[in-house]
């Protein structure tokens, strides 16, 4: 064959995963509430990116909560509700190109504790002996752990 009649092979590309882990990644205690927080991030660096994230997956670990969720490559930051108060909870987060998912970063977050609810069914009586000046409160306990406050 003459060499002119060689054709020139189709570049070949290698997709790679992201070899390093998102970087800053916070959870600012001003977040964080008795059952949510905010976590926030931001891409690995660019010469560890290898190819165009496309999404991040954010993995959080509690003794009796797990979730995970992944989120579009253009979003910085996420914040988790409905969570256990007063519970530690572990975040990992890591980002993907088309060929997957690279290292994680871990992060710890305690969300902050509950309260109770306001008692209920208060009646206050008058104590009938004009020297005492007082009165008799009665209630029923709270029946539950406050999440938030009002």
């Amino acid at each position: 064959f003459p060499l002119n009649a060689l054709k020139v092979l189709p570049q070949i590309l290698f997709f790679l995963a992201p070899s390093g882990p998102p970087m800053n990644v916070v959870i600012h205690p001003t977040s964080v509430t008795v059952t949510s927080f905010t976590i926030r991030w931001d891409p690995p660096l660019a010469s560890q990116q290898n190819g165009i994230i496309l999404n991040y997956r954010i993995n959080v670990i509690a003794e009796s909560d797990d979730r995970t969720i992944i989120v579009p490559g253009f979003v910085r930051s996420h914040r988790f509700n409905r969570l256990q108060h007063r519970s530690l909870y572990l975040v990992e987060i890591s980002a993907a190109t088309s060929a997957g998912y690279g290292p994680t970063r871990r992060r710890s977050v305690t969300t902050r504790n509950g309260y109770p609810s306001c008692p209920t069914n208060i009646t206050a009586n008058p104590i009938f002996d004009p020297a005492a000046g007082a009165i008799e409160l009665n209630w029923n306990n709270p029946t539950s752990v406050a999440t938030e406050a009002k």
